[in-house]
């Protein structure tokens, strides 16, 4: 059995159950997306802008 939380003091053939509380996984679920928009706004910061790419017509005519 493969554990998704690595705990040095327990053995792997042991389980670990972590009791958290509603607040927590709320916490926990606003951070998640919070990481996941701003992945989202670096990568779109990194894409090219419209005005830099190229028509089909230009394209077509840069590579023939």
């Amino acid at each position: 059995m493969k554990r998704l939380i690595c705990v040095p003091e327990v053995p792997a053939s042991q389980m670990v159950l972590t009791i958290i509380t509603d607040e927590q996984l709320e916490a926990f679920a606003d951070a998640v997306i919070t990481k996941y928009q701003q992945d989202i706004a670096r990568r779109k910061a990194a894409e090219p802008s419209p005005e830099e790419w190229m028509t089909r017509a230009e394209s077509q005519d840069a590579c023939c």
